[in-house]
């Protein structure tokens, strides 16, 4: 039979999008004196790339753009960080806004009026530098990126516990009847951080389950295993009015890393992504906090 525990918190891997815009001007239609874009940036995995694909949050973004009424046009271009920085270092800002110009895209949108664009397939640190023209007036307003790839270690069966199929997704169970939540995913590691695990797609499309692995380790007659932690994160699942259902590790919800190496209430992935033993709480508001240990097995 397999052992479980583990130790040590670490943070929710995420994508942070950071905006730079002009507050000053843009935001009083009719009054501005230059051309000035402000940005808006969403998660675009809700919708279709494809007819059978959809954008993907860890590499691509959803930007609203809005022009004031003095941006006649808008150009923008996504490059790596370092690119931007060297170009910048060497020519001035000014001409690299001439270079977004000249080899960018133009955005669909008219003055005063808002549009939307996807950015596809960042990898890596990138900065998207949108700029606002009105004859030789140009302004810049810049995002910043950083685009994730994952790896698949292998391909499985996710099975939720009793208490998180009947609490959490209402499946009806009694002693004749026994409902079990199980769902097919992947189990993906970040080629960026070699501690960051997911599994993919497990709530919905672009709807992950982050895991962290930890510095501790263990073996016993199925293999080496690592302890691992489920920092808190939402699902897009609710309770009724009272908003949506979370999902964190024992130890987070106790507060005790204690709990990081119980015996019972600890999780562990063995090496090679053939099991994983997730002990998790879900919880919402006050009107629901249940706990239970769900399974992943691989398949293939």
């Amino acid at each position: 039979m397999k052992k479980f525990s583990y130790i040590s918190l670490a943070a929710l891997l995420f994508t942070a999008i950071f905006t730079a815009c002009e507050e000053e001007e843009g935001t009083a239609p009719g009054n501005d004196s230059e051309p000035i874009v402000t940005l808006y940036s969403f998660d675009p995995s809700e919708y279709k790339k494809t007819d059978n694909e959809y954008y993907n949050a860890d590499n691509d973004l959803m930007v609203r753009v809005a022009a004031n009424n003095k941006a006649s046009e808008i150009y923008y271009l996504a490059e790596l960080t370092s690119s931007v920085d060297a170009y910048t270092s060497a020519n001035g800002a000014s001409a690299y806004y001439d270079k977004v110009i000249s080899e960018g895209n133009k955005v669909d949108v008219a003055p005063a009026e808002t549009g939307d664009v996807f950015i596809t397939d960042m990898r890596g640190q990138n900065t998207i530098t949108f700029v606002a023209v009105n004859g030789s007036k140009k302004n810049a307003s810049v995002l910043s990126f950083f685009g994730y790839t994952w790896n698949t270690l292998s391909k499985g069966t996710y099975t939720y516990s009793v208490k998180a199929s009947t609490g959490v997704f209402g499946l009806k169970n009694d002693s004749v009847n026994t409902n079990i939540k199980k769902v097919e995913t992947e189990l993906q590691v970040s080629a960026d951080d070699p501690q960051a695990y997911r599994f993919k797609d497990l709530w919905g499309n672009g709807k992950h389950m982050y895991i962290n692995k930890t510095e501790y380790t263990d073996e016993d007659e199925d293999g080496a295993y690592t302890f691992v932690r489920i920092p808190s994160q939402t699902t897009p699942y609710e309770k009724g009015e009272s908003g949506a259902i979370g999902v964190r590790d024992i130890a987070t919800w106790q507060g005790d890393d204690f709990y990081v190496t119980s015996p019972s209430l600890g999780s562990v992935l063995y090496d090679d992504g053939s099991f994983a033993y997730i002990v998790v709480q879900y919880f919402c508001s006050n009107v629901l906090s249940t706990y239970g240990a769900d399974k992943y097995v691989a398949t293939e």
